[in-house]
Order: structure tokens, then C-alpha cells, then sequence
């Protein structure tokens, strides 16, 4: 019998198996059940995906080299008893030689190690590369995609030198991690050099089919009976004993000498001459590259006529098209279709750094900002009209995942946008974070931006152009918001995405009817209401969580702790122009309103320029620098208005400044229209003036004064102006009589 000791939830199980082991398993497992409460399913399952990662590169790992690896070890002992990985009870103590025991994933993996017994007496163990011992200065081998060549092995790691002659440093766990995460590949030479296990390249269908046969083999030698689907002629079982002692010759064990390769049977190259073959790559290559970004079927009419003309004939399209499937490469994408669309294609970089992670090491650490357009139309709240869709801004950890503040504008990304979810994060947090990730838009590069960022001691991170994978993080945040929230709500836009499929009735301007207020407030409890307490599933934690534990676990960081009311002056943005003239009766003009404090009221600082920064969440207040320092001004704003919560003044604000814009949008309008119309009085003054004073001018002109009518009487031959007006008089008084609405109330527009 042998002791198994597992602890979970911190108690101490002695579990005692016998050599049944598959009569007495059953029955300890369900022991282990009745001990272990429902929370310990929810406490270890976590912890058995980290387990079942590791078994990526490999069929099984030692017991030994999983508890190196920090993994836990109460999830471990959890699996095992429970069944979810599998051991060999009986085949090593795992109280005592816990090392030497093998672990294995899938239950036919295990099944098969149990009776692969090699000729020596062992079992084929999971042996990894050991690289500070095979590799040697002058190998080449890859990672992650890049040629590296060796130049000098150390103890702990390695110098590399790359394909463009600089050099790398390398440690040996960092290769060991990416050899199990299929990101190394070794010379060719070192992968001959041990006797490898032929479970790497048996798929689990000739796998069965070795533990079958196997177990026919062992049966047949202990002249047990066989059942009917195990019965095979006497050359099949020859043919197998000839396998396993061919095996034996080359240290295999039964099971792995009885692999087949019946997957791996047929040709599997190319049906035509390699020389012609090698010929037609090349010339799909350059089909592929070409800047008309031609089809695969041009591309093939092409090859087509020109082999039809030097006398060969061309391949079918079928593996044509196989052929120019495997061709293309960001290469060729990036030749016909440019960067952008190569980025879409190309391969994710897996291994960043030895030393740098991925996404930061602690919370507040790297902060991804960006803007987008919101896909949903708004109404204004002072005039009901559409003023159109909204830009939101957005600032999420890359750490935590948790959205830390977003800002709305009905204004283009600019620095008033990038500094007021700034200042949002602040304000929400009371904490500063250690950088910004952004992209190259314009909005970041502004001088009052980056002066903000360098007085608070916040580093510039800036990604590729063209290349949002980088901010994969925001990207998706925000392809999330859409799809579940601004998609389903009144006035979305989807309809105008196919534009000839949109009818009047299913306008968006028809359905509109949202604030700016009710979308800013819908926002906020979507992101700190719904999407922030919810798990994440690249952290396995919700973003409240994972922040909240990565505040304990790396602490406080109380140098980074900031209020908003103590930085104001830093973090608001310039007005455009940066300066206003003041007048000391009304005060400063910013943002079509007048603003003022007792400081201003000075005669003496009449027609004198100041530096003033408008409050955007904030429409009454500004800041001006006079007399050595920032004095707040404000403006005289309804009283409701004055103490609204910050939100709502936020959202008017917004609001009142396109409602601005469109007054003198209309304004320009209407002054257009306002000269036209005394282009026309002037002139007609003009001849007016002409026909009075000119009398050989009457002649020309009366027919423009006096138009000729639409109802002559029948008269004698009308020879002076008077007749022509009698005349005229007559037949609208004539007409008048005719009509059929005499003696009513006509309207005027008639």
C-alpha cells in the first residue's frame, strides 16, 4: 500500500491505496468529495487551467518540476484526487519520491506510459532540451520567429547575436519557457542527438490504436481469452511482434514501436517537376505583390497565357489556388495592399521581452487612452435639436483592465479631450498613473498635453502608426461598448452603415431622443457598474478585484497620490489663443459669455491681456493668472444651473458650446441671404432713379415697372402709358369679378 498526503483547503488527507488501484480510486476520490465542500471547486479551478497550460509543449511533466515552477500545490494534489490529472498510484511513493512522479493530462497518455516499459525497465520521461548543455557557440536556432546565432554561453544565460548584427541577451528559463511554448526551434542537429518519445507526433487515433494492440499482445502472452473484435490473423500478430522488437533495438518501448504512420502515408509534395513547381511559386509571388492588388483568378489567366505561350501547361485552379493560399505572407500583403493591411496578418509577438511584461506589473502602472466616435446620435436639452454623435474618450489600466475614466465631447479629439479624462482618472481615483499609452493622433502632441504630463511626472508611451494590436486593450474596449451597449439604444447608427439599404422610417434622426446627460450617466454605470465588477477572462479576476489586489499586494505607492482641486491649474487646458483683453465693467469674454472677480475690476487692468483657462466640466468658472497667481472668475448662471451636480454642468456645457456654434453657422447664413437682398433694393433704386431722370430711358424701363398684364380688354389700339394702365386696372378688377371666392376672406398667400 502507499500514503498518499494531500491538503486541501489546509487539512490533512491521508488517502491509502492498495494494487487495485482502479477498484480502490473510485472510492477514495468519492471520500475526498464528501470532505471537500462546493467553494473548493471555486477555489481550484483557477488554479487547474495554469496546470493544463503547462502541459502545452509536452504529454506529461514530473511532479518535481510543476512544484518548481511556483504552481499551486493544493490545486495540484486536487486534481489528482479528484481525477481531472492522472498518476501512476502504485508505480512511485508520492509521499516520499514526489520528483520522480509523472503526471499526465489525458487519460489515454496515461493508460499507455503505464505499460510502455522500455528495454532497460524505465518509462519514457519528460525530458525538456536541456540548452546550456547542448547549444554551442555558432549554432543558429529561432525564437519567436527570429534567426539568432550564439556568441558565448554563460552559466545563467547566453549571448545572441541577430540578423542585423546587434547583440541579445538571453536567459536559460526564458528559453526554457518558450521552448514549452513551441516559440524555440533548436538546430537540427540537437533534436537527433537523445532518443525522443514518439508521443510528440502520434495523433490520438494511432495512439489508440497502439494501446490496442498493445493490450492484444499482452493478453495473447498470458493466454487470456480474446473477445471477438480482438481477434487478429496469425501475420497481423507477427507483423506487431516484429514492431516491438525492432522497437526494443532502438529503446522504444511496445506502445510506442506499435505507432503507426498511417496518417502520414501518400505523397505529400508536388505533382509536377520541382523545377516547374519552384517556377510557378515565384510567379505567384510576384501576382500577389503586385500594386493593382489583382485577384487570384487574374493572377492565374495570366500565369495561364504565358505558360499556354512557351508550350506548358498551366495547373488546375484548384491547386492554384491552394498553392497562392500558402504564398501569401505579410509580405506580399504589405507590397499590394500596403502596412496597414499587412499589420492585420501579421504574426503576435508572444515573448516581448526577457524582463519586461506585456501589460505593466502593478495597477495605474500603463494607462492606454484613445477616442472614438460614437456610433448614436444626440439631442440637445436646451433647443431639441440633433447636434449630432458624441467623441469618447477613454482611459482603461492595462494591468487591471478596469476602466478608469472616459470623457464626452461633441468636439473633434483634441487636448481638451486627452487632459479631461485626465483629469477624470484623477478625480476618480486620487491616483497619478505612470504612463500613457496613445497613438500618433493629434490630440496627443499638443504643447499644454505634454507639458501636463511632464510637470506630474507621467511617462509618453506611444505606439506604432498603423498598428492597433499595440492598444489591442482600448481597441477592444471600445468594439465592447459598442456592440453591447451604443448599438441596442435609441438612435444608433448601425441603419447608416449600408447606406442604400436605409428607409426614412428607419432614420436614426427620427428614433434620436437621448441627452448628452442621459448618455454620459448610462455610460459611467455600464463601465463602473456592469463592466468593472464583472470577471475579466484575461485576468480570471473582475477589474475591482484585480486593482483593489494589486494596491495590497504592491502596495500603496503614496508618492502618486494627487487631488484634483490641487492641480487644477495644471491640468486645465488654455483657451484658444491662450490670452483674453479684459474689460473691467464686464470682465473676460471666453467661450461667448463674461466672466469677472473683484481682483479684475480694476480701471488699471482695463484693455490688459491674460492667460485664462476655461473649466470644461464647469460653464460658470474659469481660471485667469493676474496679480502672480490663478483666481477663479465666474459668470452669472441660472440659479438651477449653479447647483446642479457636476455631471449635469459638464453636459450643458458641452451642449451650450455647439448650441454656440450653430448660432453662428446660422448667422453666416443668414447674413449671406441678407446681402443678396440689398444687392436687389439698391439696384432697383438704382432704375428707379434711372427712369425719373433719363427720359429716353422710360422707354426701356417701364415694361420692368409696369408689367405687362395677364387679362387685356378688348380695346382700341392703346397708344399712351395711362391707357396701358387703365387697361391694366380693368382687367384685374375684371378678373376680381370672375373669381369664385368674390366677397370672401382671401388668405394672404393666395
Amino acid at each position: 500500500a502507499v500514503d498518499v498526503v494531500l491538503k486541501p483547503m489546509g487539512i490533512n488527507f491521508v488517502l491509502r491505496f492498495s494494487d487495485e488501484v482502479d477498484s480502490i480510486s473510485h472510492r477514495n476520490r468519492q471520500f475526498l468529495y464528501t470532505y471537500l465542500q462546493p467553494e473548493a471547486e471555486r477555489r481550484y479551478l483557477p488554479g487547474l487551467k495554469d496546470l493544463t497550460d503547462r502541459f502545452a509543449a509536452t504529454t506529461h511533466r514530473s511532479f518535481g518540476d510543476l512544484i518548481e515552477e511556483n504552481v499551486d500545490r493544493d490545486a495540484l494534489n486536487w486534481a489528482l484526487a479528484t481525477g481531472r490529472l492522472h498518476f501512476d498510484f502504485g508505480a512511485t511513493p508520492l509521499a516520499t519520491q514526489a520528483s520522480a512522479v509523472q503526471i499526465f493530462l489525458h487519460e489515454a497518455t496515461f493508460k499507455a506510459w503505464r505499460i510502455a516499459v522500455r528495454p532497460d525497465g524505465s518509462r519514457p520521461a519528460c525530458n525538456v532540451a536541456v540548452i546550456e548543455q547542448d547549444l554551442s557557440a555558432g549554432d543558429v536556432f529561432v525564437l519567436d520567429g527570429k534567426r539568432l546565432t550564439v556568441r558565448f554561453i554563460g552559466n545563467t544565460s547566453l549571448i545572441a547575436r541577430t540578423e542585423d548584427g546587434s547583440s541579445l541577451d538571453l536567459e536559460f528559463r526564458v528559453l526554457h519557457t518558450a521552448s514549452l511554448a513551441g516559440k524555440l526551434i533548436l538546430p537540427q542537429g540537437l533534436t537527433n542527438q537523445r532518443v525522443k518519445s514518439r508521443f510528440y507526433s502520434a495523433s490520438p487515433a494511432a495512439l489508440g490504436r497502439a494501446l490496442r494492440y498493445a493490450e492484444v499482445l499482452q493478453k495473447i502472452d498470458s493466454n487470456r481469452v480474446l473477445v471477438a473484435e480482438e481477434q487478429y490473423s496469425a501475420s497481423t500478430v507477427r507483423r506487431w511482434r516484429k514492431k516491438v522488437r525492432e522497437g526494443f533495438s532502438k529503446g522504444f518501448s511496445p506502445v510506442e514501436s506499435l505507432i503507426d504512420e498511417i496518417d502520414q502515408r501518400g505523397f505529400h509534395g508536388p505533382h509536377i517537376d520541382p523545377t516547374l513547381s519552384k517556377r510557378l511559386d515565384e510567379r505567384i509571388i510576384i501576382g500577389l505583390k503586385d500594386l493593382l492588388n489583382k485577384s487570384k483568378l487574374t493572377i492565374y489567366g495570366e500565369i495561364e497565357k504565358e505558360w499556354k505561350e512557351d508550350g506548358r501547361k498551366m495547373v488546375v485552379k484548384s491547386s492554384f489556388y491552394e498553392r497562392a493560399k500558402k504564398l501569401e505572407s505579410p509580405s506580399t500583403v504589405r507590397s499590394s495592399q500596403g502596412h496597414k493591411a499587412a499589420h492585420q496578418i501579421e504574426p503576435a509577438h508572444w515573448i516581448l521581452d526577457s524582463k519586461t511584461p506585456v501589460h505593466s506589473e502593478h495597477a495605474m502602472s500603463w494607462l492606454h487612452m484613445d477616442s472614438t466616435l460614437a456610433d448614436v446620435e444626440i439631442r440637445s436639452s436646451l433647443s431639441g435639436a440633433i447636434l449630432g454623435r458624441p467623441w469618447l474618450t477613454l482611459a482603461i489600466c492595462a494591468f487591471t483592465r478596469r476602466v478608469m475614466g472616459f470623457h464626452l465631447s461633441f468636439r473633434p479629439p483634441s487636448y481638451i479631450s486627452s487632459m479631461m479624462t485626465l483629469a477624470d482618472v484623477i478625480r476618480r481615483t486620487g491616483r497619478l498613473p505612470d504612463a500613457i499609452v496613445h497613438d500618433w493622433g493629434s490630440e496627443f502632441k499638443a504643447k499644454d498635453f505634454k507639458e501636463c504630463l511632464a510637470a506630474l511626472f507621467i511617462e509618453r508611451l506611444v505606439r506604432p502608426k498603423a498598428a492597433p494590436r499595440f492598444g489591442a486593450i482600448i481597441e477592444r474596449m471600445f468594439g465592447i461598448t459598442t456592440q453591447q451597449l451604443i448599438a441596442n439604444i435609441a438612435g444608433n447608427t448601425k441603419a447608416r452603415k449600408q447606406v442604400r439599404m436605409l428607409s426614412p422610417s428607419a432614420d436614426p434622426s427620427k428614433h434620436s431622443g437621448l441627452w448628452l446627460l442621459d448618455l454620459y450617466l448610462g455610460l459611467e454605470n455600464y463601465f463602473f457598474g456592469i463592466y468593472n465588477p464583472k470577471k475579466h477572462p484575461a485576468t480570471l479576476m473582475s477589474p475591482d478585484a484585480k486593482y483593489d489586489a494589486s494596491t495590497v499586494e504592491h502596495g500603496a505607492r503614496l508618492h502618486r497620490l494627487r487631488r484634483l482641486e490641487d492641480i487644477l491649474p495644471l491640468i486645465l487646458p488654455y483657451a484658444r489663443g491662450s490670452t483674453r483683453i479684459l474689460d473691467s465693467a464686464r470682465g473676460l469674454f471666453v467661450n461667448y459669455r463674461h466672466y469677472s472677480n473683484p481682483l479684475l475690476a480694476d480701471r488699471a487692468l482695463h484693455d490688459q491681456s491674460f492667460l485664462v483657462k476655461p473649466v470644461p466640466f464647469d460653464p460658470g468658472l474659469i481660471l485667469a493668472f493676474a496679480k502672480g497667481q490663478w483666481i477663479s472668475c465666474r459668470s452669472p448662471i441660472a440659479p438651477e444651473m449653479a447647483t446642479a451636480p457636476e455631471v449635469v454642468r459638464r453636459c450643458i456645457y458641452e451642449e451650450w458650446s455647439i448650441e454656440q456654434q450653430l448660432v453662428n453657422a446660422e448667422s453666416d447664413t443668414a447674413r449671406r441671404q441678407l446681402v443678396d437682398l440689398l444687392e436687389k433694393l439698391n439696384s432697383r433704386a438704382l432704375e428707379n432713379k434711372e427712369y425719373w431722370a433719363e427720359h429716353q430711358f422710360r422707354s426701356l424701363l417701364q415694361t420692368a415697372v409696369f408689367p405687362k398684364p395677364k387679362f387685356v380688354l378688348d380695346a382700341p389700339q392703346q397708344v399712351t402709358r395711362l391707357d396701358k394702365l387703365n387697361s391694366s386696372v380693368g382687367a384685374a378688377v375684371q378678373a376680381a369679378l370672375a373669381s369664385s371666392k368674390l366677397g370672401q376672406l382671401v388668405p394672404s398667400n393666395s
